[in-house]
């Protein structure tokens, strides 16, 4: 599953169009008074945004190529602070086969890099910004983890090393990671909520997640309810 497009709220909007355009240097491809979208590797990531009295945070996921986690980690250090988990910076998962980091940008978001050692992406060059591939995983939120992966799988994409309360739905190159409401982020002291994500997916299209009262609804495009809880 390849991620395209994907669109999150903030009400960070300076902050964060600094931190993606200048600390971390992606080409910035679009922006206006609300919004700005930087290319990260092969999908366009748009920050909206929206003021709240909470502010909108997600985690997501920069997958790099699989020989650069190192140099990577290196990279970044001088950037951004890594989070800790149990005194550890390195999150080393054995059942993915894969390493990776954590850490906040300016928007609260908890963003982590990862090298997937079984995907056939290593280069020959010291690392650089252009190394980063793609937006592989982002974080939906919702009370009944069941039935929207149920109707993720309906629409062709499969579950993928699935645990309770945390549901990842795709594949190695673009997850949708379904957790709990109200489940701790891993590398963070943040508990999971929902706010709304819109991704188009290469082959589907786009798919909106929203709230609708108390209820997590999911559209494809701005149309259709395929989903509902």
């Amino acid at each position: 599953m390849i991620i395209e497009q994907l669109t999150l709220l903030t009400n960070q909007l300076e902050e964060t169009r600094h931190f993606y355009t200048k600390v971390f240097p992606f080409e910035l491809v679009d922006q206006g008074d609300s919004h700005f979208t930087v290319k990260v590797g092969q999908t366009l990531l748009t920050f909206q945004y929206k003021q709240s009295e909470t502010d909108p945070f997600y985690h997501f996921t920069f997958n790099i190529p699989e020989n650069k986690f190192a140099e990577a980690v290196e990279w970044a250090s001088t950037k951004v602070d890594f989070a800790e988990e149990v005194g550890e910076i390195v999150y080393d998962c054995v059942e993915w086969n894969s390493h990776s980091v954590y850490f906040y940008d300016p928007a609260g978001n908890i963003v982590e890099f990862i090298a997937r050692h079984n995907l056939n992406n290593a280069v020959n060059h010291p690392f650089s910004p252009k190394d980063f591939l793609y937006v592989s995983e982002v974080g939906v939120v919702t009370s009944d983890i069941h039935a929207i992966v149920h109707q993720l799988n309906e629409l062709g994409i499969p579950s993928w090393n699935a645990e309770e309360n945390f549901n990842p739905v795709g594949d190695e190159h673009g997850l949708f990671i379904i957790v709990k409401e109200g489940r701790r982020w891993l590398y963070s002291n943040k508990n999971a909520h929902f706010y709304d994500v819109k991704a188009t997916v290469k082959g589907l299209g786009t798919l909106c997640f929203e709230q609708d009262g108390d209820q997590v609804v999911i559209r494809r495009s701005s149309s259709n309810v395929i989903y509902s809880t």
